[in-house]
């Protein structure tokens, strides 16, 4: 009776499973680093967008608006005081409008293709959903709120009882202008207001994505 070698075949058994459980290591570990490398990248982006949206809102929106509210305060203030000089010019300045809403361009293709879930840091995940979907959503309810009340009500006013291209400050003295401005200023202030928020939370989230990429 041929004797049967059990060491070979424990051997050749345990060499068996420790290459297919290398194998399975190795393709594991691969597929963590390719996750991890997208996740990375969507990451970035995010980071990317986020920047470019501080910029705009910290050097050029808030000042903007805020230089408009007082401008619109100062014309309402010379058209109740019966002051004349320069009023057509500075009314006709309050006829514009600056504003911006934040793009979600990634968040919102993440969002859509399941892979924001790639992103396991669920306190991380919370705060860009607040951000995209709340809070940049808030800016662009207040944007919108402020382009609708001028093209439906204060517009109209103008193009009806003055000349848009050299207001006369005499067809300024009404009250309904008072009013119309008024209520433009306050839609402006909410706005920046909105932005003033929108920014504190850009930047905490942002600080919490470059965190995250450091890790």
């Amino acid at each position: 009776m041929k004797q049967i070698n059990w060491s070979d075949h424990i051997l050749n058994f345990l060499a068996v499973i420790i290459g297919v459980s290398l194998a399975f290591y190795i393709s594991d570990t691969a597929e963590s680093r390719a996750e991890r490398r997208e996740i990375n990248k969507i990451l970035n982006s995010l980071n990317d967008e986020l920047e470019f949206e501080i910029g705009i809102y910290e050097n050029n929106q808030i000042s903007l608006n805020k230089k408009h509210s007082a401008l619109i305060g100062e014309v309402i203030e010379m058209i109740e005081n019966g002051e004349r000089d320069s009023l057509g010019i500075k009314f006709k300045k309050c006829l514009t409008y600056s504003g911006y809403s934040p793009r979600n361009v990634t968040f919102n293709s993440i969002a859509a293709s399941g892979k924001l879930d790639l992103i396991t840091d669920f306190e991380l995940k919370k705060k860009l959903s607040f951000y995209h979907e709340i809070i940049a959503a808030e800016v662009d309810f207040q944007v919108n709120n402020q382009i609708d009340f001028a093209t439906e009500k204060l517009f109209p006013w103008v193009m009806k009882n003055t000349d848009y291209r050299n207001p006369d400050p005499a067809d300024l003295n009404d009250q309904e202008i008072i009013n119309l401005l008024a209520f433009y200023q306050s839609l402006i202030n909410t706005k920046v207001s909105r932005y003033e928020e929108l920014l504190d939370v850009a930047r905490d989230l942002q600080s919490n994505l470059q965190n995250y990429l450091n890790e």
